[in-house]
């Protein structure tokens, strides 16, 4: 049957086209993929915050099923809520349905601590405000960011894999020891093996880090090939 290895649920923006396709092409063989939907137009801050406001009711969708693992898959989620929000709301899911979860921050911030890197470059796809946003919350985290850049788009996908790329290359200096491709609503997937190779230092993206942060603490170290050294 579907996921006879594990199950991961997903609670992703509505407008979040990529993610499935993504953790699908990166999902060992028995894991499978379900999600719920909360309400989210455009990727502004104001859309978010009332994104936010459906939290409560997208976690109760999962009560009686048989995921193994609840992932809150948006980063800037977690940066608008600020520090400490995802490790309560990672607390009130083990309350609420009794099991694992995790956020796409702390995986990235995990993913960031396993590649031992310190100063990121941030390849952003936000609007200003919530791109100043994501770069002081890693500072707070204590990261250098070596440099930014946005896109300033609010639907991410009107964001071809041609411009994440050149967004790519464009925020990479010497400086950095890794390069963060931020939005699990951004299509990357394909690029991060590529990207590695012509900057020669570790890529990831909110998706690459968010699925092997779920596997490694569902215990699973299936090879993963193709998507960067994070899998290594």
């Amino acid at each position: 049957m579907y996921g006879y290895r594990s199950k991961i649920g997903l609670i992703v923006p509505s407008i979040n086209m990529a993610i499935e396709p993504e953790f699908s092409a990166m999902a060992p063989e028995g894991v499978s993929i379900h999600t719920t939907r909360v309400p989210l137009s455009k990727g502004t801050l104001e859309g978010e915050k009332k994104m936010l406001e459906k939290n409560d009711e997208a976690v109760d969708i999962f009560k009686g099923t048989a995921i193994d693992i609840l992932v809150y898959a948006c980063t800037t989620a977690s940066v608008v809520k600020g520090r400490g929000w995802d490790e309560k709301l990672i607390e009130e899911v083990k309350n609420r349905i009794g099991i694992l979860a995790t956020t796409t921050i702390i995986s990235v911030l995990e993913s960031l601590k396993k590649l031992e890197a310190k100063r990121i470059a941030l390849a952003l796809p936000y609007p200003d405000e919530l791109n100043e946003m994501e770069k002081r919350y890693f500072e707070l985290e204590g990261f250098e960011i070596t440099c930014m850049k946005g896109l300033g788009v609010t639907d991410m996908m009107d964001v071809s894999l041609e411009e994440t790329y050149k967004l790519a290359l464009d925020v990479d200096s010497k400086e950095a020891d890794a390069v963060f491709i931020s939005c699990t609503g951004l299509r990357s997937l394909d690029l991060i093996d590529k990207l590695e190779k012509e900057l020669n230092k570790p890529v990831i993206s909110s998706n690459t880090a968010t699925m092997w942060n779920v596997l490694r603490m569902l215990g699973i170290d299936d090879p993963v090939e193709g998507y960067g050294r994070l899998f290594a």
